[in-house]
């Protein structure tokens, strides 16, 4: 236990300042996945894309830090455009195209299954609550099993974390929506009693 805190140190002081944006990122997703509200849910995607861009550029990793400012582009793009079947088009065809000149073993599958449903889901399934919550979550299991299976353990835990925080999110808004429901059918008799 000691060599992993070990070298979890040595990586934080490898490049401490873009392991604290990653940091700040993750927390900053956390409050992304357990928003209730689908649009505040995208405005705040798009500044955790922000920082997530801030965090592979002080890595020196470019081709990352470019693929997630064209998610951000999509997500933005979503929020403008939703419903718009051929800004949809454009997206899911670039992010096929991504994953053909990519494909690196059967392993890539799960991201490419779990970019073009992301894709779907922001212009088709936002503002539907629970169903895109749903649908998230398989986006995210699928960057789960592809992290996992890469053995890449940082993407893997916050892919985890991601996956609690949108399942107890799925269960706050079931709560809320049988609350509203109950709250509908007990209406009319209020109404009847207070005419009495």
């Amino acid at each position: 236990m000691q060599e992993i805190i070990n070298d979890i140190i040595e990586v934080f002081n490898a490049n401490s300042i873009a392991q604290s944006v990653w940091l700040f990122a993750l927390i900053v997703q956390m409050v992304v996945m357990s928003n209730k509200n689908d649009k505040t849910y995208i405005l705040y995607q798009s500044f955790a894309y922000i920082i997530w861009t801030i965090h592979f550029f002080l890595m020196w990793l470019y081709i990352a830090a470019a693929i997630w400012i064209f998610n951000m582009l999509r997500w933005f793009a979503s929020l403008k455009f939703s419903k718009n079947i051929k800004v949809f088009l454009v997206f899911f065809v670039l992010y096929s195209l991504n994953g053909i000149f990519n494909f690196q073993n059967y392993i890539s599958l799960f991201a490419i299954f779990a970019s073009l449903l992301a894709c779907y889901a922001f212009f088709f399934l936002s503002w539907k609550g629970i169903i895109f919550r749903l649908t998230m979550l398989v986006v995210i299991s699928s960057w789960f099993t592809y992290h996992m299976l890469n053995q890449s353990i940082w993407w893997a835990i916050n892919e985890f974390l991601m996956m609690v925080i949108t399942i107890i999110t799925i269960f706050r808004l079931y709560r809320d929506k049988v609350k509203l429901k109950n709250n509908l059918e007990l209406e009319p008799v209020l109404v009847k009693i207070n005419d009495k």
